[in-house]
């Protein structure tokens, strides 16, 4: 194709000013014609392409034209280049792809005019529009070990890390263990930007603590008919038998075996609106933060300790109860109680986490393989919640994706 055949976009914004004095004219051009560009630089050298150009237009027209294609061609070379450092090609990144996902629909709604068939892009509309893309692009696995970072106040950025594989995952836990040894406990989640929110305060935002009574003692009052030693269980208990099961409390479901918190985050592994994510927490550095106690679970089956705790009931603290169902046994199962105020109060709270935690973000493109790779080692949704109905459920992944029977015809 011959050189001059490129005035689709050499008419469009070439000819109007010159690139570098105007990156968001650049970067427009570029994130929309970077096949072509990289075209011009495989088919033509630089003398060439001034030769070219000069020949047959106006010395003014030729002269924009030329200097503005070079410059193009030079920022093309930074921008692909592997020795442009991380953070310049993570943003060079972004913003092209932002770009890219602006539709011609969403350019004709803009109401951009059209001269002679060519689109007169008003500069300050589109840059206005990418940094509507780059306000609802900061989930981008390019940028979302920052915005979890930033989210949870971790300073230290080796706590933060996208995980592509088990092999990732089981490496940043071990990383994870040496700086926080014998301590951690985690919680998987199948979207990174959910907050850590047990489920009555999302679902209620005044007077938790009454609808949580309310639940409770209608929990308790018509389980009978399912568990019949219910009179004997104390209010910890059944509350925590409750949340495993979907009752909203003020608890949060974590474990201390991580490759559980593996599973349950790449459980739902069609889901691909946002990443998933495990939390690593330092339970022990916390819950002596938090009420003083140098312990990483507190034992709730000792009265002394359901004494002591009554002084720090606006106190957040990890606890442990006994295994009172298999789930809470296979799962190896323990709670975050997070009280009231420090939810009223979120910032004490991150603040009171920022250097206990550690958390893996896993890539949503990566689920089903990190899923697969856990079903070879024998890691299934039985494993988790051991009943018939996830006896089939890892029955139909084993075979319809992880040994590709479904793909059978």
């Amino acid at each position: 194709m011959e050189l001059l055949e490129y005035s689709v976009f050499k008419e469009e914004k070439m000819l109007e000013e010159v690139l570098e004095k105007n990156q968001d004219a650049y970067y427009y051009v570029y994130g929309n014609y970077r096949k072509e560009i990289i075209e011009i630089s495989y088919g033509y050298n630089k003398e060439l392409i001034v030769e070219t150009i000069m020949h047959g237009l106006s010395e003014e027209v030729s002269t924009n034209i030329c200097n503005n294609l070079l410059y193009l061609l030079d920022g093309m070379e930074i921008i692909e280049r592997s020795a442009v450092s991380e953070d310049e090609k993570v943003e060079d990144k972004i913003e092209i792809n932002n770009m890219k996902k602006i539709t011609i629909g969403e350019l004709l709604d803009m109401n951009f005019e059209i001269t002679d068939g060519f689109l007169n892009i008003d500069i300050n509309k589109l840059s206005d529009k990418i940094d509507e893309e780059n306000r609802n692009n900061i989930w981008d696995e390019n940028i979302v070990e920052e915005t979890i970072a930033n989210k949870f106040l971790i300073e230290d950025k080796e706590n933060v890390k996208l995980i592509n594989s088990l092999s990732d995952y089981t490496q940043f836990v071990y990383e994870l263990e040496s700086r926080m040894p014998n301590s951690l406990v985690s919680r998987g989640q199948k979207d990174c930007s959910f907050d850590l929110v047990p489920s009555i305060y999302r679902i209620h935002k005044k007077k938790q603590d009454v609808h949580a009574k309310g639940y409770e003692q209608t929990f308790r009052q018509r389980i009978a008919h399912y568990l019949k030693d219910t009179r004997e269980r104390t209010l910890e208990e059944l509350r925590a038998e409750g949340q495993h099961y979907g009752l909203p409390t003020e608890y949060l479901d974590f474990t201390e075996a991580h490759i559980i918190s593996l599973l349950f985050a790449t459980e739902e592994y069609t889901y691909k609106d946002k990443h998933s994510v495990v939390f690593f927490i330092d339970s022990t550095a916390f819950n002596k933060s938090s009420v003083n106690k140098e312990e990483k679970l507190i034992n709730l089956q000792l009265e002394s300790e359901k004494t002591y705790l009554k002084d720090y009931s606006s106190c957040s603290y990890f606890i442990k109860v006994p295994n009172i169902n298999e789930r809470i046994h296979f799962q190896k199962g323990c709670f975050l109680r997070i009280s009231q105020q420090d939810y009223s109060d979120n910032k004490d709270f991150i603040e009171n986490l920022k250097d206990k935690c550690g958390i893996a973000i896993i890539n949503k493109d990566c689920k089903e393989e990190i899923l697969k790779e856990l079903f070879s080692l024998g890691i299934t949704f039985e494993s988790i919640y051991p009943d018939k109905d996830n006896l089939i459920k890892s029955i139909r992944f084993s075979y319809e994706i992880v040994q590709g029977g479904g793909k059978l015809r």
